[in-house]
């Protein structure tokens, strides 16, 4: 669970600087600050579906190749898989 606090962070940083942003160049600074918000939010939301599909992507595949090296929770999360097959490999094998 390494990963929670640094992800947190980044949400919170990436959305109050473009949030900023947003507020000095909109007309409204509220409004502003909103739509700043918004695409901060949107924009690490994009990047985390990226970063599922890519692993969705290796494990439609033959797993044959390396997990997709990423970091914090979708990096973990493709670690801890292919591990698991290559441990479920490695008992087959010694069965046989």
């Amino acid at each position: 669970m390494d990963w929670l606090i640094p992800r947190l962070l980044i949400a919170a940083v990436t959305a109050l600087v473009v949030g900023f942003i947003g507020a000095l160049l909109a007309q409204s600074p509220v409004m502003g600050a909103l739509a700043g918000l918004a695409a901060g939010f949107g924009a690490i939301a994009i990047r985390d579906t990226l970063r599922g599909y890519r692993l969705i992507e290796w494990l439609r595949g033959s797993l044959d190749a390396p997990a997709p090296r990423d970091a914090g929770l979708w990096g973990e999360l493709g670690y801890r898989i292919e591990r698991a097959v290559r441990s479920r490999e490695q008992s087959a094998e010694r069965e046989r």
